[in-house]
């Protein structure tokens, strides 16, 4: 596979590869597919099953013992992905392979040159350059969170258990405008051979002596970067539910260990090896999510966590060096029985992993739940550093006896994303 196909892979399917990080800063995050449907909003209003990933003192708000009331949770998987719409572009890019097609014309053409060969050169070296017009600077961003949870609340306290994989970022391509050049002079030469000479341009630079016609693929300067963070996490999470100034209030933590693996490399067109061998780093750490929440009256609530309250730096062979802080929200809930209302907003920008921007969510979520076995879900999140645009979300979740699913699905600009778990009940 040439460079062009092997940047478009890298790029389209990056974060199955290689967990990758240029394109995203590490926001909160979003880690289940309530969370997705409600605008990320979920740090006052998470359920107990979800308490682990947002804020863990949420996991001490509930009623009853579980041995009566027997609502504790398995979740296997849970999936989330944001990405931009321009992925599934430019793997429809990779599928035309025109790189390789021009290269095979080419030694088509050599091998007995004629003017239809020569016509079909000058087309596909024309497709090629369309083409990489159209991934010109562009960037791959994601987020993906894959894992599983389980999940025990008690009588106003409550643990839980989940083991996830989280995915930051993409790639970005560089093309050189002396490609585009080059890619120019290959149309025009094989239009002159193919029209003997009644258009194009005879641009003896692109044969060799024999007359024989140079391969494109030698002379690309093309490049692209390619970089990754990705995080392993096992997290253990509790909570204790006190009372202050006669309302319920609770503080929750979530320590865990974590693998993190970091990898920058540049490709060119010569050298498209992923060498993950050379260019990664794996990084063992500890560290800790702490929460708090109150009760101020009987359907509001406030609430405040933070994730990953020790910074830590992570460097890659290339010499990346990716410094992660603590990424600290605030939020505030209104529930009834019927209906959760929400708002989360982040304290202090979030800043880039890479070469990204950094970004400050404010979410709005709402959930109704017209009858017990059914939620409907919605949402609005908006970056207030102003770097992307708003996204709209909705979702729903269904419980079929002590089978539970929840769906989500986000749109905003160009990044979709959508959510999927499956969960049961003991």
């Amino acid at each position: 596979m040439k460079f062009r196909a092997k940047v478009l892979c890298a790029l389209a399917s990056g974060l199955t590869m290689g967990l990758p990080t240029i394109g995203s800063a590490l926001d909160y995050g979003i880690y289940d597919a309530r969370a997705l449907a409600m605008g990320g909003a979920s740090v006052a209003v998470a359920k107990a099953q979800q308490a682990q990933f947002y804020n863990p003192a949420l996991l001490a708000f509930y009623d009853g013992r579980e041995e009566d009331t027997r609502n504790g949770r398995v979740y296997l998987p849970i999936a989330v992905a944001q990405l931009k719409d321009n992925a599934s572009d430019n793997y429809d890019k990779i599928n035309d392979a025109l790189d390789i097609d021009l290269q095979r014309a080419a030694d088509s053409f050599n091998a007995a040159p004629s003017t239809q060969r020569a016509e079909l050169v000058a087309s596909l070296a024309s497709d090629l350059r369309t083409s990489l017009e159209d991934i010109d600077d562009s960037s791959i961003d994601g987020d993906a969170f894959v894992g599983f949870s389980i999940s025990e609340p008690g009588h106003r306290a409550g643990g839980a258990f989940y083991f996830g994989v989280r995915a930051v970022g993409g790639g970005k391509a560089t093309l050189e405008d002396a490609d585009f050049d080059l890619l120019d002079d290959y149309v025009e030469a094989m239009r002159f051979v193919a029209s003997a000479g009644a258009e194009g341009a005879v641009h003896p630079e692109l044969f060799n002596e024999d007359g024989s016609l140079i391969n494109p693929s030698e002379r690309i300067a093309s490049t692209a970067r390619v970089a990754s963070l990705g995080f392993a996490e096992w997290g253990l999470s509790f909570s204790k539910e006190f009372k202050l100034w006669g309302q319920h209030f609770a503080l929750g933590a979530t320590p865990k260990l974590m693998r993190v693996d970091v990898f920058s490399e540049n490709l060119t067109y010569s050298n498209t090896s992923l060498n993950y061998s050379e260019d990664s780093r794996t990084h063992y750490a500890a560290n800790i999510d702490l929460g708090a929440a109150i009760d101020l009256g009987s359907y509001v609530r406030l609430a405040l966590a933070s994730k990953d309250l020790a910074p830590q730096d992570y460097e890659a062979g290339s010499g990346l060096v990716v410094t992660t802080e603590a990424r600290t929200r605030l939020g505030l809930a209104f529930e009834r029985k019927w209906l959760s209302l929400a708002l989360d907003y982040d304290l202090h920008e979030n800043e880039s992993v890479g070469s990204e921007a950094a970004s400050q969510d404010l979410s709005l979520g709402m959930e109704l739940r017209p009858i017990k076995y059914l939620s409907l879900r919605g949402g609005w999140r908006s970056d207030q550093a102003g770097n992307r645009e708003d996204q709209l979300s909705m979702g729903l979740g269904l419980q079929v006896g002590r089978i539970v699913a929840d769906l989500g699905y986000s749109s905003g600009g160009d990044i979709k994303g959508g959510g999927l778990q499956f969960g049961w009940i003991f």
